[in-house]
């Protein structure tokens, strides 16, 4: 959901980018890599967590989940998290209520639309992201 103009956006993140296995646990950690040891991840059914089994340093496995609204925000449209976000490849959005038409945020723009809070948005399914050819399974998105 873009909050500037109110409309529907697809975005997503690769989650490498926002967290780190620590010790077996997920954490938010900017670039983390945490999926390069982590797997079989999934996302709850309320939309909120991701959950993986992660080794620790000794190659112990554990379950370890976190909670994404901890972790990612709504910059403009775009899921972001440690100011990363992904604009290309058929993701970049436009905003018809701004002036020029061509209008984008600059990278470094602070988004304040929702200092005072934005409803909550639960996505609905099946939805065809932008060059998938199809619809994605909850499954999908945590590959």
């Amino acid at each position: 959901m873009d909050h500037t103009c109110n409309q529907n956006l697809y975005s997503q993140i690769h989650v490498n980018k926002c967290l780190a296995n620590m010790g077996g646990h997920l954490t938010p950690r900017h670039n983390g890599n945490a999926l390069d040891s982590c797997y079989g991840c999934y996302i709850s059914k309320d939309w909120y967590e991701l959950h993986c089994v992660c080794p620790d340093d000794q190659g112990n496995r554990h379950v370890s989940a976190i909670n994404l609204n901890e972790v990612l925000h709504n910059w403009f449209g775009y899921i972001s998290c440690f100011g990363e976000h992904e604009t290309g490849d058929g993701y970049e959005h436009s905003y018809p209520c701004k002036e020029p038409d061509d209008w984008q945020p600059d990278s470094d723009s602070y988004d304040d639309t929702c200092r005072d809070g934005c409803p909550e948005v639960i996505p609905s399914w099946p939805f065809d992201p932008p060059n998938s050819g199809g619809s994605k399974s909850r499954a999908a998105l945590a590959e």
